[in-house]
């Protein structure tokens, strides 16, 4: 009927028929800030401090962020993902920390997303005043990984090149101080 109207939302417009693209009208919606994606999570009973965590790493998507926060495969994700970077003490822990998360491919911006929450609390001191400085090192590892994996550089290859680099931090403050991290 005339007065029916129909509401197609996707994130990936391409993937609609050409026919079914041509009668529609394009609507862009930019996502949420931080403030409005914590407030959402809030107001689902998330505690205020993991919502503003959870908003800066869903990137404006609160349902990314409910789905996380909820989901069973990612709480053990997390589980993996930290025992793997604490494992992290010397350059030759390196391999076998990755075979911790090397199952994980399909997940690897969700394990980089876990490393960056990681790194902020350390910069935050949550993780003991002297780690303060590793964790804004770490972080930049972290964006730096990102950038790699977007561009397609093999997961081992980036989850292996952060974990050198946490490595060459642990390393750098452990004492053996004429060793540079990479």
């Amino acid at each position: 009927p005339e007065y029916a109207v129909f509401i197609l939302l996707t994130d990936k417009s391409g993937a609609l028929l050409p026919t079914i693209r041509s009668r529609c009208v394009s609507f862009r919606f930019a996502p949420l800030n931080e403030e409005e994606t914590a407030q959402i999570l809030i107001s689902e009973g998330v505690d205020e401090k993991r919502a503003y965590e959870e908003a800066h790493l869903s990137e404006g998507s609160p349902g990314r962020a409910l789905s996380r926060i909820k989901s069973e495969t990612y709480k053990d994700l997390y589980a993996r993902c930290i025992r793997a970077i604490e494992s992290v003490k010397h350059k030759k822990d390196v391999s076998s920390a990755f075979l911790k998360i090397a199952d994980d491919k399909d997940l690897g911006r969700e394990a980089l997303d876990i490393y960056e929450f990681y790194a902020r609390r350390m910069m935050r001191g949550e993780m003991g005043e002297d780690n303060r400085l590793k964790g804004g090192k770490m972080l930049e590892s972290v964006i730096n990984a990102k950038k790699q994996l977007k561009a397609n550089v093999a997961y081992q290859s980036v989850m292996e090149i952060l974990f050198f680099d946490v490595a060459g931090q642990e390393e750098t403050t452990d004492g053996n101080r004429n060793r540079r991290p990479l």
